[in-house]
């Protein structure tokens, strides 16, 4: 199995391979979400605890083409 492709908080773009796993880095794991302008090109996975492990959001490539990634922060507690 290949690594994910990781797309850090300043990166606005990236390319991966049908069948690629992509996580998306994010400070606030849990309450960001995540949307796609095309869901027939990437499958998405929400953020989540599993445990005591905090899995970051992210999507697998279905199919080739472009499609858009759009991340909704959590909010901040104060």
């Amino acid at each position: 199995m290949l690594p994910p492709v990781i797309i850090e908080p300043e990166q606005k773009e990236a390319t991966a391979t049908v069948g690629d796993f992509i996580d998306i880095v994010v400070d606030e794991v849990l309450g960001t979400t995540i949307s796609t302008d095309d869901s027939d090109v990437l499958e998405l996975y929400q953020a989540r605890q599993d445990g005591d492990a905090m899995v970051f959001p992210g999507a697998r490539a279905l199919a080739a083409g472009e499609a858009a990634i759009s991340v909704t922060l959590a909010a901040r507690s104060a």
